[in-house]
């Protein structure tokens, strides 16, 4: 179903059955910039250690913002709307649940977006061990003890995931994202936060990488798909 700008197997992770709280941190609120179509920065450093790290060999070179570019279906300027409290599986047996996220594009910059307003989704993010539980395969879930807990405890319990380059997204921030297009019509950020590049004075930035680029100069240089 993805394709593209997530990889085309996912190792399975080794769980932790720690006890996770299921309330979200505190989320600072984003600074004031300009910025030549969207406005504000983005503060996306990662807000606590996530329990299960996967890591993954990319198909492309996805520190490179040429590669970035060919490879994404949807390039655009936006602010984070929302981000569901739980994510899913939505590749079985893949070992990496996604995330909900709002989006409202300010600026496009390669594609076509489904609407001004959209759901994309978004490597990572919190489940219940029942989710866990249900996507692991028999063996891994008797070894890492999922079996032996009550209902009460995989429905309470949580954890979360990441890619060993993830990147936090912040609701009312404003980025510049790379996205996918998938098979079933549903769009996904990535590859993991190389694909996210905040937005400040005029300037972008990736995380990651620590490269920063000209709006405009990108802007004009992707020009049209």
């Amino acid at each position: 179903m993805m394709k593209k700008l997530v990889p085309p197997a996912l190792p399975l992770a080794v769980l932790v059955l720690a006890s996770c709280s299921a309330t979200p941190p505190a989320i600072p609120e984003p600074a004031s910039s300009e910025a030549s179509t969207v406005q504000g920065t983005a503060p996306t450093r990662i807000a606590s250690e996530p329990d299960v790290t996967v890591s993954v060999m990319w198909a492309f070179d996805v520190t490179s913002i040429d590669e970035i570019r060919e490879h994404a279906d949807l390039l655009v300027a936006a602010e984070v709307t929302t981000i569901a409290d739980r994510a899913t599986f939505v590749i079985p047996g893949s070992g990496m649940p996604y995330t909900e996220v709002g989006l409202r594009v300010g600026d496009v910059l390669k594609g076509t977006p489904p609407d001004s307003d959209f759901i994309a989704l978004y490597a990572g993010g919190t489940v219940t061990l029942q989710q866990v539980l249900d996507d692991s395969p028999k063996e891994s879930a008797e070894k890492s003890g999922l079996t032996e807990l009550t209902k009460e405890e995989l429905s309470q319990r949580t954890q979360t995931y990441a890619y060993d380059e993830h990147v936090e997204l912040v609701p009312g921030s404003k980025y510049v994202l790379a996205l996918g297009h998938n098979d079933d019509g549903t769009y996904t950020i990535g590859p993991a936060g190389f694909a996210v590049f905040q937005l400040g004075g005029g300037t972008l930035s990736n995380d990651i990488t620590g490269n920063k680029y000209a709006y405009e100069d990108l802007r004009l240089g992707w020009g049209e798909p």
